[in-house]
């Protein structure tokens, strides 16, 4: 293995691997809920629409009838056809309304004050599928137009909030009743066809290796609600890893490398350094704890790497990266502009991104029934690539030091 640190640093190096290679990964827990937010009870919320719609939708008339319902529809889909039937739009809102994410926020919140607030498989679905919400509308639907109404849901990859306040699949089934939280039978959530054909496939493939993953488990997310990083957001952040790591590596031998070294090497780094990176920088003797944990970022750099097309590919994650080859390859690209790094195709990034979900479920399931840990991958791996995978498809839209895994 190549003496990184002594080549590119004037530093030895004893390390042929990401330090903190016994580190327990542990369990992630569900994101906390708020206790104090509700969303209103009102079928429509009091927010300002984000545009009026510019001409009446077809059939106003009878969609503003006494028996129309008011419905708030909520998609992960950005793009969907216009409905075609007869409706009355009154709110419209996408990503660039700044209202969005606080009404959703405070959604979820309504979500999990329903009956006992208990976590449930659908629930934690519910609060999923909010997290990818790209589009909220609230709009009369007449009850002659009910059956297009929900197949035009399904395609926009919808759920609903019906006036009465129950969380509805697009057929209108309950999945979380207002009140009492109940759940109706044959209530679904809805998921693009192309994230559930990869459910089957990758599920098929884990099952080729041994690997018996439980059906229930939902699908990731689908190519036609995505919302990647940009290719120099992933480039920038594969150098801020970079940078963490080599500075572990030199403190686990009981030097580490000066922040200004680094700098000099990789400016670029310095400006996608995360909150908990700078500071573990600036620690002059930073603990083993950190040491570990930092050291771990070159399987997250690898991942990036790869989605970048800057490594040829991404072995299954039975062993550990070579931490060596994987920081040349950040070095010898350091000089070359972001703007001419492309991403790979989504499907093979979402392919990865499903297969380490699966599998991090496996390693903490077993762990859950006390099971000793599966055969033939490395868990530790799986995580720190699950992680980069979730932060690249922008999952809860959370900055690096926040993003989680959950399975």
């Amino acid at each position: 293995m190549l003496n990184v640190l002594r080549k590119l640093f004037g530093r030895p190096s004893t390390m042929s691997r990401a330090p903190g290679h016994d580190h327990d990964p542990g369990l992630v827990d569900a994101p906390p809920r708020a206790a104090d937010l509700r969303f209103p009870p009102a079928p429509a919320p009091a927010l300002a629409p984000a545009h009026e719609p510019e001409a009446p939708a077809p059939s106003e008339a009878a969609a503003e009838a006494a028996d129309a319902l008011l419905v708030n529809v909520y998609a992960t889909r950005a793009e969907f056809p216009q409905p075609a039937f007869a409706h009355v739009l009154h709110t419209a809102r996408g990503l660039e309304d700044a209202e969005l994410a606080p009404h959703l926020r405070a959604f979820a919140d309504y979500v999990m004050a329903q009956g006992d607030g208990t976590m449930t498989a659908t629930r934690w679905q519910v609060l999923q599928h909010l997290g990818r919400v790209q589009r909220h509308l609230s709009l009369s639907v007449p009850p002659a137009a009910l059956d297009d109404f929900a197949a035009w849901c399904h395609d926009a990859n919808a759920i609903t909030l019906l006036p009465d306040g129950d969380v509805c699949d697009p057929t209108g089934r309950r999945l979380v009743g207002r009140g009492d939280g109940a759940l109706d039978e044959g209530a679904r959530l809805p998921w693009p066809a192309e994230a559930l054909a990869r459910r089957e496939r990758i599920a098929a493939e884990l099952a080729a290796r041994g690997f018996a993953v439980s059906a229930g488990l939902p699908p990731r997310v689908g190519e036609s609600e995505l919302r990647l990083r940009t290719p120099r957001a992933v480039f920038g952040r594969a150098a801020a890893l970079g940078v963490a790591a080599v500075r572990a590596e030199s403190a686990r031998d009981g030097d580490p490398l000066p922040a200004d070294t680094l700098r000099e090497r990789l400016p670029l780094a310095f400006e996608h350094l995360s909150p908990s990176e700078r500071a573990f920088l600036e620690q002059d003797a930073p603990a083993p704890a950190d040491i570990a944990r930092f050291g771990w970022g070159y399987e997250a750099q690898a991942a990036l790497q790869w989605a970048l097309g800057l490594e040829e590919a991404l072995p299954f994650p039975d062993r550990i990266c070579d931490a060596a080859a994987v920081t040349r390859t950040l070095l010898s690209t350091g000089d070359a502009p972001p703007e001419d790094f492309t991403l790979r195709p989504a499907g093979e990034l979402l392919d990865e991104l499903d297969r380490c979900y699966r599998l991090q479920w496996l390693a903490r399931e077993a762990r859950r029934q006390g099971r000793p840990a599966p055969e033939g991958f490395r868990e530790d791996v799986v995580q720190e690539r699950h992680r980069a995978l979730n932060w690249l498809v922008r999952h809860g839209d959370a900055e690096w030091d926040e993003v989680d895994t959950p399975t």
